[in-house]
């Protein structure tokens, strides 16, 4: 149990990536909740069709299922007081959240390709175009 006595289960892949940053939160705030992995082979058939819209990550709070990486680290880090002390604050912090989402949107495809090494050419072009769009998103 955590604050005002709420449950709290993070549902994920055993991965670190969409969920992460609720488990990173949790910590920081040394709150108490239960992280649910999936295992191997069950998401398309036993996870999914229980899952809040068919997506993952999901927070269960008391029972009640939330979807949507975004919205779950901003209500845990406002629930926990890591949201900062008033709107302007709160502003910084999703200013924060949403340019490194930005990025991390921008760079994903060229990883990819990258990772697959089937299409080097297309991750050399997608590179180049990313390393212009992070240069102007931070400038």
């Amino acid at each position: 149990m955590s604050k005002g006595g709420d449950k709290y289960k993070l549902c994920y892949f055993n991965a670190r990536g969409r969920a992460e940053l609720a488990r990173i939160i949790f910590a920081v705030a040394g709150k108490d909740y239960e992280d649910y992995r999936f295992k191997d082979g069950t998401w398309a058939t036993q996870e999914k069709p229980n899952a809040r819209f068919g997506v993952c990550p999901n927070l269960e709070v008391n029972g009640r299922k939330f979807a949507q990486s975004g919205a779950i680290a901003q209500f845990l880090a406002r629930q926990f007081g890591l949201y900062g002390s008033g709107a302007l604050d709160g502003l910084a912090v999703d200013e924060v959240f949403w340019t490194i989402t930005e990025l991390k949107d921008l760079m994903l495809p060229m990883f990819r390709a990258v990772a697959m090494e089937k299409d080097q050419p297309k991750a050399d072009a997608l590179k180049a175009e990313k390393e212009k769009s992070v240069e102007t998103l931070l400038t």
